[in-house]
């Protein structure tokens, strides 16, 4: 049956794929984005199918919920996403991330349209104990802006589930990998190496963490929302297994051929904010079928080969 989707952040790195392997199965989408992060080529191969529809608007001020009137599902995956960047500026981590999933929800509350799809994080965790997280565990204090605003979107929205009688699905992934990748640490080496061969490395390189390729995260999205109708529905995305940041390091010199001159702190995070292991139990959606087809090296290996033939991207930083 043919759904039709509301995407936020639609020219963005998930928001993208997403939208390719919707219209792929024979969907409808209608996408929304100010290009705040995203790019307009990311979708410039949609433009000509009937079944999307583009609007460049924002979501924090723009009026919106006219769109939203005959459509299935809305997925919510606007956001201010780099971590770093709430340090310098915690409002517009607010604005972006919490202020926009509150006119989202109420563009909802007032609409036909009563299941919206959320894109959290892994981040609202902090393994500790270096064990996989689940998403029944406690949550601890957070760490950073971006993961405070999380977990306040997610509490906004289960809220408002329960208040007005709709229907969510929460996922919380790991950092995520392939086409259209255009932030984060890969992004930031593959940048690096091609102005210089030294490479400062934020903290000392073993922090440890999970990561999922985009089409594994996508696939995921579409089998949970197919197979699960509870009023709050919540899933990590991950795989289990972790790659360290100089592991990592490694598989990029490896593709770019190169042997760089690597600089570490001492430090076991990276930046403030930053978690050193990130690991998630995924065994509610692999008990639903979820099969990945990629592991992390093929998945920093496809990036890395992406990044290559898209140079535009690191002059847009």
């Amino acid at each position: 049956m043919v759904k039709t989707y509301f995407i936020t952040g639609c020219a963005g790195f998930i928001g993208s794929n997403f939208c390719r392997e919707a219209l792929k199965l024979g969907n409808k989408v209608i996408g929304v984005d100010n290009f705040s992060t995203g790019h307009r080529k990311f979708i410039q191969e949609f433009e000509l199918n009937p079944n999307f529809n583009f609007y460049e608007l924002d979501l924090k001020a723009d009026p919106f919920s006219h769109l939203i009137k005959n459509v299935d599902y809305v997925v919510h995956f606007a956001a201010l996403a780099d971590i770093r960047s709430g340090i310098d500026d915690p409002s517009t981590s607010f604005d972006e991330n919490i202020l926009v999933t509150h006119r989202v929800l109420e563009a909802l509350r007032n609409s036909e349209c009563k299941k919206i799809v959320f894109a959290s994080t892994g981040s609202v965790y902090d393994s500790k104990n270096k064990i996989a997280s689940k998403e029944t565990d406690f949550l601890n204090p957070q760490t950073s802006i971006y993961s405070a605003s999380k977990v306040a979107s997610e509490a906004l929205i289960q809220s408002y589930c329960n208040t007005f009688n709709l229907q969510c699905w929460i996922f919380r992934f790991v950092s995520v990998l392939g086409r259209n990748y255009n932030h984060g640490h890969v992004f930031d080496f593959v940048k690096n190496f091609r102005k210089s061969n030294i490479l400062n490395v934020l903290g000392n390189g073993l922090q440890n963490k999970s990561y999922v390729n985009v089409n594994d995260c996508i696939s995921a999205i579409f089998l949970a929302i197919s197979k699960t109708n509870e009023t709050t529905n919540l899933f990590n995305i991950g795989l289990n297994e972790t790659m360290t940041v100089k592991e990592s390091i490694s598989i990029i010199a490896e593709c770019l051929n190169i042997n760089p001159m690597l600089k570490f702190q001492d430090s076991d995070r990276g930046w403030i904010g930053d978690i050193p292991f990130i690991l998630l139990d995924a065994s509610c959606l692999l008990s639903l079928g979820w099969k990945p087809k990629f592991s992390i090296r093929e998945s920093v290996i496809e990036t890395v080969n992406f990044l290559n033939y898209e140079p535009w991207l690191f002059d847009k930083k």
